[in-house]
């Protein structure tokens, strides 16, 4: 049997890795249990009602694809294309994802716990964490020209290596926040404080 046939026929899968044309295979309503993706181009792919836990993807173009009711547990994208996906749909209790290399732009991270959460060397242009929750995240080294922070929870946050970010702490929680010096001395002039 194919990698394509028994993804068509079968619903649940463990320790699979999944690589090559996959294209025409219909992801929905999947469970995945350490599984690797790798070197996969699914833009627009749906992955509603799939289950994810402990799984890695590598290399893979996921662009725009589609979580209504995904969930992903301990779940690592290295080195991804995911721009303009909408993870909100994804929210729940079990919500872990870590980020490496990957690129993240127009994203929608909205109102999602994402505490700890790795971003580490991604493009996040114009991705919008309006109301999530963000403790103790990693930006180490990433990109986030024109993300939008409203109502971020950024305590212990690390940005101390992002670039091109904005972030009003009167709109956003920024207590134990690490940012980097050229940051800092923004974040007070905005508040009205002169520093010499």
């Amino acid at each position: 049997m194919t990698l394509i046939e028994l993804l068509a026929s079968d619903t649940d899968f463990e320790g699979l890795t999944i690589e090559g044309d996959c294209a025409g295979v219909i992801f929905a309503d999947k469970t995945f249990y350490d599984c690797e993706f790798r070197n996969l181009s699914l833009p627009k792919a749906c992955f509603d009602r799939c289950i994810f836990e402990e799984c890695r993807f590598v290399g893979c173009d996921l662009t725009m694809a589609t979580l209504s009711g995904a969930r992903f547990c301990d779940v690592q994208f290295v080195g991804c294309k995911l721009m303009g996906i909408d993870w909100s749909p994804a929210a729940g209790l079990t919500f872990s994802v870590g980020f490496e290399k990957c690129v993240l732009s127009h994203c929608s991270f909205i109102d999602l716990r994402m505490k700890e959460t790795h971003f580490i060397k991604c493009k996040l242009h114009e991705a919008n964490f309006a109301g999530t929750d963000l403790t103790q995240a990693d930006f180490s080294q990433s990109d986030l020209e024109g993300a939008r922070f409203l109502d971020t929870n950024l305590t212990g946050t690390d940005l101390s290596t992002a670039e091109h970010y904005r972030i009003d702490p009167e709109h956003n929680i920024v207590k134990q926040t690490k940012f980097s010096i050229p940051a800092a001395l923004a974040l007070v002039t905005r508040l009205g404080i002169v520093v010499e």
